[in-house]
């Protein structure tokens, strides 16, 4: 019997009927002003199907989305700045999916969107707290019971309304249509009509839902009550796939097997085809919607849940009521994902991605939440006694690398020469850095100044005009010049910069750098090479950026001396990855692999000058020449 089940899809109607009242105005306009992002929806349980189900109007309305579990999103560490994020969750209650809009806060999409019909539980009001928009959508039975109902079909009735909302047309609304096929579906006549459909299903078979993939949303109701339930085994699949290889459960269990199959107007021949061809003994029901739109999915949801309830009481079981081991509460309550969560800050996240990129099987396996607690620890217990900082993608940006850097950030550069802290510069490019520091730093701070030019080929303080005290060339930049100039093809504009101690070539003026850079393998093994954010340098294998820290640390008289060190470019092969390879190496945009050092304090945003802008006026006095990184300090100048 599936007397309490039965109750809850009784007043369905009920919570349909408020739906279709309620103002899904704001909904609408989510839908609408998102449209061209990508979006993430999270949900599990009854929920996925709903998120499934964002997942369908979106796509009916030009939108593209990629479902997830609340444990998918979490682990996952990509940057969603130009995404958005649809939480779905009936009561709003469990740890997983408070950890999943914890999850989204750290990754910064440009919009969250939490879609609940409990509008004072946790999530919700953790989602308030925070600014975030929460869609409440209405019940008549706030307590769903075992199996996702009356929150499912509130959250799907919004969405369709919503997204009808979205498209301009002639005509009645969606609202009537909805109202008058769901009710049919949801008849006592319809739903004693289904019971034969399933009467020959035993607890012993295994059921194969075969599903039109645009029929997602049905499908995940279906697999995901019959399993929670404890109903029947469930295997899904699409049509296609199913008939490559699978089919050979078919041939050795033909008697212990029924098929679900829920189709469209393009699968029902996919359908036939295989109803046609599987053996006599399968027993199977197909349903068909048409289609399969927006209001077809609606449609089919509902009676996704009639299905449950008649292959129910054809096995002699209420749904509502499975009877859960005593294990039941403590797992389902566990907050071992939301304690997880806590751990993936933003910076943790963007070194992951760097780790997940390189996958280099020599690094050594570490917890990285720890390593950045270590390596967080080692900043705010040194004393600094200098600060060398990378210039392009660091102090001014790429794309702004021939204007002054901001006022703001020269004041905290002037600050801290004024406390005779010592400062070095260490870029790729040549003497335009020191004019541009010249004419925008006072003429009293050039002195404390080390500039190392050309990637630390070239050292100078920054009282000195490299135009009238110029590098020593090269012979062998002279070769590696004549070398590029033999090989125009890989260039789409040969406009190769000789400094006589460096080469730059605009990696835009490259039809492959990758293929220049194999060609070159180890023709010259005197050079060695870097990428900053739009160049590629060549310089003398002697060179490095770390020079600029060797020098300032003989300028501070110490003979163990703490350099703080700051760069955008720490990935490999980046111009900065060496410079950043110390445990006092920060970096302001791209990290490396390694997990001890090289980290972001940030995460992928702030960058560049913005993030070291924040750094900056962290760095706080400790004595004559001295300072420490104030992380208090850091935290209150986001």
């Amino acid at each position: 019997m599936s007397a309490v089940f039965a109750g809850k899809l009784d007043r369905l109607p009920d919570t349909i009927a408020l739906g279709l009242a309620a103002d899904v105005s704001g909904l609408a306009n989510a839908l609408k002003t998102g449209a061209g992002r990508l979006a993430i929806a999270i949900g599990s349980g009854g929920s996925a199907a709903a998120a499934e189900y964002l997942a369908v109007c979106r796509a009916s309305l030009g939108g593209r989305t990629i479902v997830q579990t609340p444990m998918h999103f979490v682990l996952e560490q990509d940057d969603l700045r130009d995404q958005e994020v649809w939480i779905f969750s009936a009561k709003g209650e469990n740890a997983d999916i408070c950890a999943s809009l914890a999850a989204a806060r750290t990754r910064g999409p440009a919009s969250i969107f939490v879609v609940t019909s409990n509008p004072d539980g946790r999530l919700a009001r953790e989602a308030d707290a925070a600014g975030l928009r929460v869609f409440a959508c209405p019940v008549t039975d706030p307590k769903d019971g075992f199996l996702a109902t009356h929150s499912l079909l509130a959250a799907v009735t919004a969405l369709l309304r919503a997204s009808d909302q979205c498209v301009s047309k002639l005509g009645p609304s969606v609202a009537a249509a909805f109202r008058e096929a769901a009710g049919a579906s949801l008849s006592q006549v319809r739903r004693e009509y289904l019971r034969p459909s399933f009467a020959s299903l035993r607890s012993s078979d295994v059921l194969l839902l075969l599903v039109d993939p645009r029929l997602g949303p049905a499908a995940t109701v279906l697999e995901t009550s019959l399993w929670e339930a404890a109903l029947l085994p469930v295997q899904r699949s699409d049509f296609r796939n199913f008939a490559h290889g699978r089919h050979v459960w078919l041939a050795r269990n033909p008697d212990a097997t029924f098929i679900v199959a829920l189709t469209g107007t393009l699968s029902a021949p996919a359908w036939s085809e295989i109803r046609g061809l599987a053996p006599p003994e399968v027993r199977s029901a197909a349903f068909d919607y048409g289609s399969c739109g927006r209001f077809q999915n609606a449609i089919a949801l509902v009676e996704a849940l009639t299905f449950v309830e008649a292959i129910s009481a054809c096995l002699d079981v209420d749904p509502a009521k499975p009877g859960p081991g005593p294990y039941a509460a403590a797992m389902y309550g566990s907050d071992a994902l939301l304690q997880l969560e806590t751990k993936l800050d933003r910076p943790v996240r963007h070194k992951r991605s760097a780790v997940s990129r390189s996958d280099d099987p020599a690094l050594p396996e570490l917890d990285l939440a720890d390593a950045y607690v270590q390596f967080r620890d080692r900043l705010a217990n040194t004393v600094f006694h200098g600060l060398v900082l990378d210039y392009d993608g660091t102090i001014v940006t790429h794309e702004e690398r021939f204007q002054p850097p901001g006022p703001l950030l020269l004041g905290e550069l002037e600050r801290l020469i004024e406390s005779r802290t010592w400062i070095g510069i260490a870029t790729g490019r040549g003497g335009s850095v020191g004019e541009d520091l010249r004419a925008t730093l006072g003429a009293q701070y050039h002195e404390r100044v080390l500039i190392g030019y050309y990637n630390g080929s070239y050292i100078r303080t920054l009282d000195v005009d490299i135009r009238e005290d110029p590098a020593p060339a090269s012979a062998e930049m002279r070769k590696l010049s004549a070398w590029f100039a033999e090989r125009r093809r890989h260039f789409r504009a040969f406009n190769v910069k000789d400094s006589g101690v460096q080469i730059s070539i605009a990696i835009a003026d490259l039809y492959d750098p990758d293929a220049l850079l194999r060609e070159l393998g180890s023709s010259f093994p005197e050079v060695q090479w870097a990428r900053s954010g739009h160049t590629i340098d060549f310089f003398a294998k002697t060179a490095s950026k770390v020079d600029v820290v060797k020098v300032l640390a003989e300028y501070a008289q110490e003979e163990v001396a703490a350099i703080l060190r700051v760069g955008d470019s720490g990935a490999r092969y980046g111009n900065d990855h060496v410079l950043l390879g110390s445990c006092y190496g920060i970096s302001v945009g791209q990290v490396c692999d390694r997990p001890d050092v090289c980290w972001s304090l940030f995460g992928h945003e702030p960058s560049g000058p913005v993030a070291l802008l924040r750094l900056l006026k962290a760095l706080t006095p400790s004595g004559t020449g001295l300072f420490r990184l104030d992380f208090d300090r850091l935290r209150d100048s986001a």
